[in-house]
C-alpha cells in the first residue's frame, strides 16, 4: 500500500496541488465548469493527462492552455453517500509520467479528503443543532424574550450607569380565573410586543418568570428610565386595559447583580402597595 503523503510530497514539491470543490473559488485561471476538475466531479473517475500537447482531446483545452497546464492528474472527492464533492487536482507546467502507485496514492488522499469533507460537515451540523438547543435554553418559548437565565448571563457584567428595571402586570390572576390562560398567554406576548416596540434599541426586554418582566436600560439614568417606562406603559394603555407596575434601580458602583435586582424589585413592591399602575424609582 503506498503513503499517500509520500506520493502527494514528491509530486508537490515543484508542483501546483490544489482542492476544487464544488460550488468553491478557485482564485484566477479557469472556472470549474470549464475545467478538467469539473469532468472529474462529473464523471467521479481520475483524469490523467502526462502531456497536454500530445492529447488529442485536451491540446484543445483553451482554459488550461492559457493556465500553462502540461500535465494534470485530477482524483474525484466523494462524500460518504457517493456523491461527489470535488476534484483533487495535481498538476505541472511541464509533462511528465507517474508510477501507478504515485497516482494511486493522490487517488487515496482523495478518498481522506472526502473523508474530512464529511466529518466537517457533520460537526457543522452538530455545532447547529448545539446552537439551536442553546438558545433555546436561554429564550422564553411563549414570547420570545430572553428568559431569566439567559439575561442573567448579562446581569453579571451589567455596569454602572445601567438602569434596571422590574415589571410585573397588575390583576393578571384575575385575568387566567376569569379569561382563561389561552387569554393569558396572549396577554403575556402582547406585552412582551409592546415592550420591543416602545422601547429604545439599546434596552433588553426579557421575561423573568409568570407575568413579571425585566428591562435593562444601559447609560441611563434614574429619571430617564422612568421616561422610557412611561412611555411603555402608554403604549401598553393603547392595547390593552390591563396595568403593570414598575419598579427601578440604577447599579451603583461595585453593586452586585443580586443587589440591585433586590432593589430594583423592592421598588416594584412599593408601585403595587402604592396602588398599582406607576413607576417607583428606588431611592440612591
Amino acid at each position: 500500500m503506498p503513503d499517500p503523503l509520500a506520493a502527494i510530497n514528491v509530486l508537490g514539491r515543484h508542483h501546483q496541488v490544489t482542492l476544487a470543490t464544488v460550488g468553491g473559488d478557485l482564485g484566477p485561471g479557469p472556472g470549474l465548469e470549464e475545467s478538467w476538475c469539473a469532468r472529474v466531479v462529473a464523471t467521479g473517475r481520475e483524469v490523467l493527462v502526462p502531456d497536454v500537447g500530445h492529447d488529442p482531446e485536451f491540446s484543445r483545452s483553451r482554459a488550461h492552455l492559457d493556465a500553462g497546464l502540461s500535465f494534470y492528474l485530477g482524483v474525484p472527492v466523494v462524500a460518504a453517500d457517493g456523491v461527489g464533492v470535488g476534484s483533487l487536482c495535481v498538476a505541472d507546467r511541464h509533462p511528465r509520467s507517474l508510477l501507478p502507485e504515485q497516482v494511486r496514492g493522490v487517488a487515496m488522499l482523495g478518498r481522506v479528503v472526502g473523508r474530512l469533507l464529511d466529518a466537517r460537515r457533520q460537526l457543522l451540523a452538530l455545532a447547529a443543532v448545539s446552537s439551536q438547543f442553546e438558545r433555546a435554553a436561554v429564550t422564553d418559548p411563549l414570547t420570545g424574550l430572553p428568559n431569566r437565565r439567559g439575561m442573567r448571563s448579562l446581569l453579571v457584567a451589567v455596569p454602572p450607569g445601567t438602569a434596571v428595571a422590574l415589571l410585573d402586570l397588575d390583576g393578571f390572576k384575575g385575568v387566567n380565573d376569569q379569561r382563561g390562560h389561552a387569554a393569558g398567554d396572549e396577554l403575556l406576548r402582547g406585552f412582551a410586543g409592546v415592550l420591543r416596540r416602545a422601547c429604545r434599541h439599546t434596552d433588553r426586554p426579557a421575561r423573568w418568570g409568570g407575568e413579571e418582566f425585566l428591562l435593562l436600560l444601559p447609560g441611563t439614568d434614574a429619571e430617564r428610565a422612568a421616561v422610557v417606562l412611561e412611555h411603555v406603559r402608554a403604549t401598553w394603555a393603547q392595547v390593552s386595559d390591563v396595568t403593570f407596575s414598575a419598579g427601578i434601580a440604577c447599579v451603583r458602583e461595585w453593586e452586585s447583580a443580586e443587589e440591585v435586582l433586590d432593589r430594583a424589585d423592592a421598588a416594584l413592591y412599593a408601585a403595587k402597595r402604592g396602588g398599582r399602575d406607576q413607576v417607583v424609582v428606588a431611592a440612591g
